[in-house]
């Protein structure tokens, strides 16, 4: 009996050290401001990665020009990896601006199609989430050989 109630311990012992095999989301530099702000998104990170079967990786550093970055890496099942550096300052807003085309109606009811343009606030935590969507896309779309 007591080796049953040993073998489950050594089990729990294994997942501590080696990490859970269930976590795909994984932040190097974890006590820095970007380490502290991606792991306050980590939970919706961790449910994206598991849903697209691809394991995250960030490394926060600076470049050359002494400026934060930030390197995102996504691994896909295959163990193909596609890789993006971001800006890593966490305070920085960035505007954006697209232009789009869009149908729109006339007060006599016609429709026509009019250039417009489309400003939004880009945050820190969404060009995480847009980096990340696009790497795990790029990784999907590409042809196997």
């Amino acid at each position: 009996m007591s080796i049953l109630s040993i073998k489950p311990a050594f089990s729990n012992l294994k997942q501590l050290v080696t990490g859970s095999n269930k976590e795909r989301v994984f932040i190097k530099d974890l006590y820095t401001p970007t380490g502290i702000e991606l792991q306050k998104a980590k939970s919706m990170l961790e449910h994206y990665a598991k849903a697209k079967k691809i394991n995250i990786q960030f490394a926060h550093g600076l470049n050359e020009l002494e400026e934060d970055v930030l390197e995102i890496a996504v691994t896909n099942k295959k163990g193909k990896t596609a890789k993006q550096v971001i800006d890593g300052n966490i305070t920085d807003v960035l505007a954006i601006t697209q232009h789009k085309k869009m149908m729109l109606e006339n007060s006599d009811g016609c429709n026509y199609i009019a250039n417009c343009n489309s400003t939004f606030e880009d945050t820190f935590i969404r060009r995480v989430y847009r980096t990340v969507e696009r790497l795990a896309n790029s990784l999907s779309n590409k042809k196997q050989k």
